[in-house]
């Protein structure tokens, strides 16, 4: 027996716990409120978060992989690393920020981030000579 650890299965067990037990419930509706529906299937809510008063929910774009910070109020917030502090930014230069070349990855802005994507994409990256690790 190796006495090493397999880095993708720590990294499934710490992903599920967190999922489990530190993130709470998902809460669409600051999302749902800032774009058409049809918008909306491409995107995984990640967590919440408190600067202050303000409740921030983070959604992740599962296709272009950036973020779009939402709160209850209809506001738009950019995270910036520096200062470890997110601000305030227009919401539709956020909603831009988030779709930003996502014709590249063979996609547009209504294209769901699900099994059948993901199997696409992947077929894609073989095709083009690129190991794909599940």
């Amino acid at each position: 027996m190796s006495d090493h650890l397999d880095p993708l299965k720590v990294a499934r067990i710490v992903d599920r716990f967190r999922d489990q037990h530190l993130r709470g419930e998902p809460d669409w509706k600051p999302l749902e409120s800032a774009l058409p529906a049809a918008w909306c299937g491409g995107f995984m809510w990640m967590t919440r978060i408190t600067q202050g008063e303000t409740v921030i929910e983070l959604y992740k774009h599962g296709i272009t992989r950036r973020y779009l910070n939402l709160d209850h109020q209809g506001g738009a917030w950019c995270y910036h690393h520096e200062e470890n502090v997110y601000r305030p930014e227009p919401l539709d230069s956020a909603i831009e920020a988030v779709f930003q070349d996502i014709e590249l990855c063979g996609a547009d802005r209504s294209t769901v981030y699900d099994t059948a994507y993901l199997s696409a994409r992947n077929r894609r990256l073989r095709n083009q000579g690129w190991e794909v690790i599940m």
